[in-house]
């Protein structure tokens, strides 16, 4: 299909197109969708086909530009310079806009009118006039189903309280805002009701099953020289809204190969005082063999921007103790331990687009902190300050309905002359570095970058690869690699809960990759 332009008295070919005799209309209508972006109007004089070919005959008329356009009745004064010296093909777009300013200010039933509109050669004249009626307000918000949590939760969680002056895209947006959330299931759409003089928000929902047990079991050779197997676990317990608060509780323990363990305690207070302001804590302790105990105890002040955007103000206590053969370890430098203490201040900043807090499949989050504090040792005796640092980035994208990948990006380091082993990042494991050990490679400064393609069987079943590529540096040893994992996974939601499993294989320095050395690693799921 040939489309042929007249501009100045004679036809010349534009674009020649592909198509069949049943789509030869969707072609058509395609193209001059495409080609009305850039012209007001198009005409098409004739059609004809000859030799089995068609070919279609159009002309352009020239754009129009907005000049001397007068607003009457702004009561708001919206912003005139968004229409003024804008192309008359986008008129449209900026009454939708007009008519969407005054819905998000009070005003849905905004309407607007051309009056003594003049078109010369290239520009339009002439004024719009805007009238609305009543300013609204919701006055109200009526919660249907099964809620069981303090309302003020659920109105900070979709950014409107009742009161709030009348905001179409806020009220728009509900929706979207409790899908993302991990605490409801929507009935049925949300609804508005207006009255001559009020307006009504329903809200359909049913508190979701948010408490859940999780339990991991790792199988992984014991060392290099004898050919065993060991056993890893970790076992997680999420409690949420049990004080009916909608505050949360996660509890984990984690035992790892070569008699390591660590246990995490973690607890949210989300909007304190019905404020934006919400309290976060966490605790943690782990212990290396007999060689040292760590334990660090976090907590931060967190306030939501928007729905996207937040803001925290954090604080860490961090403390690692020497247990075997202190004296030894105080009293040389070469051993790479000692007993540390440090006080960090910090401020973190998220970005979060996901659509689902637990099972993303579109969106992006970034989370971001930075810390400062003064560290005590016992083989300095001064104090030294001390930086760390960190950004995570993950972003899912949607193929389609089947076939979704995440790509991530983690980065953080610790900067100060002397950083001693018992207070390094620890990487390796299914959480972090898959293919390795857990938490086998200690390391000052670290990058990790992940590609994982999934693919969803059916809506019960999905399968996964995966390739984590990592760059590490060990401070105190002066060494540094390019580590590397990959794998394959599966994730089968059944009645009891979900099941998943990974076979994942690494690489590291100039070690060979053996099938023997594989990680495997077995989780189930319960809600309840």
């Amino acid at each position: 299909m040939d489309f042929l332009c007249n501009d100045n008295g004679d036809y010349k070919l534009i674009k020649t197109i592909k198509y069949n005799k049943k789509d030869s209309l969707t072609k058509i209508n395609k193209f001059f969708k495409i080609y009305k972006k850039n012209k007001l109007l198009v005409s098409i004089d004739s059609m004809s086909i000859k030799n089995k070919k068609h070919n279609v005959y159009f002309r352009r008329i020239k754009k129009y530009d907005f000049k001397f356009l007068s607003i009457q009745n702004d009561s708001l004064n919206f912003n005139k310079s968004k229409i003024l010296g804008n192309k008359c093909e986008n008129l449209n777009n900026y009454s939708n806009q007009i008519i969407e300013y005054y819905s998000d200010k009070g005003y849905p039933f905004t309407k607007i009118t051309y009056d003594s509109i003049v078109v010369d050669s290239t520009n339009i004249k002439g004024s719009i006039s805007i009238s609305n009626d009543k300013k609204y307000k919701f006055d109200d918000i009526i919660i249907k189903g099964n809620f069981n949590t303090r309302k003020n939760f659920l109105y900070n969680t979709i950014m409107i309280k009742p009161g709030d002056v009348y905001n179409e895209t806020k009220f728009l947006n509900i929706r979207k805002y409790l899908e993302k959330s991990s605490a409801f299931e929507m009935i049925k759409s949300p609804e508005i009701l207006f009255t001559e003089n009020e307006a009504f928000i329903f809200i359909y929902l049913n508190q979701k099953k948010s408490n859940y047990f999780y339990g991991l079991a790792g199988f992984q050779r014991k060392n290099e020289i004898e050919n065993k197997y060991t056993i890893t676990g970790e076992v997680k317990l999420n409690l949420f809204n049990s004080l009916k608060q909608a505050e949360s509780i996660n509890i984990s323990w984690n035992s790892n190969i070569n008699n390591t363990k660590s246990l995490i305690f973690e607890t949210n207070y989300p909007f304190i005082f019905n404020s934006l302001f919400s309290l976060n804590y966490k605790f943690e302790l782990f212990k290396k063999d007999t060689t040292y105990i760590n334990d660090k105890s976090s907590f931060s002040v967190e306030y939501k921007l928007n729905s996207k955007n937040f803001l925290f103000l954090n604080f860490e206590k961090f403390n690692s103790n020497i247990i075997l053969n202190k004296e030894f370890y105080s009293n040389n430098s070469n051993t790479g331990y000692s007993d540390v203490n440090y006080f960090y201040y910090g401020i973190g900043y998220m970005y979060n687009s996901l659509n689902s807090n637990i099972n993303a499949s579109k969106g992006l989050n970034i989370n971001t902190e930075f810390f400062s504090g003064n560290k005590n040792n016992n083989i300095e005796q001064n104090k030294k300050i001390q930086f760390k640092y960190s950004l995570n980035i993950n972003y899912f994208i949607p193929l389609n309905l089947r076939n979704i990948i995440n790509t991530s990006f983690k980065l953080a380091a610790i900067e100060n002359e002397k950083v001693f082993e018992n207070e390094l990042f620890r990487l390796g494991g299914i959480n972090s570095l898959k293919g390795f050990d857990d938490e086998s490679i200690l390391a000052s400064k670290y990058i990790i970058a992940l590609l994982k393609y999934n693919f969803k069987i059916d809506r019960n079943t999905t399968i996964y690869s995966f390739f984590n590529n990592a760059f590490y540096y060990n401070q105190f040893k002066n060494i540094d690699d390019n580590p590397y994992g990959f794998g394959i996974g599966l994730e089968l939601i059944t009645k009891p809960g979900k099941i998943s499993l990974v076979y994942a294989l690494g690489k590291q320095f100039n070690n060979p990759i053996y099938i023997k050395n594989a990680k495997i690693h077995v989780g189930f799921t319960a809600e309840f």
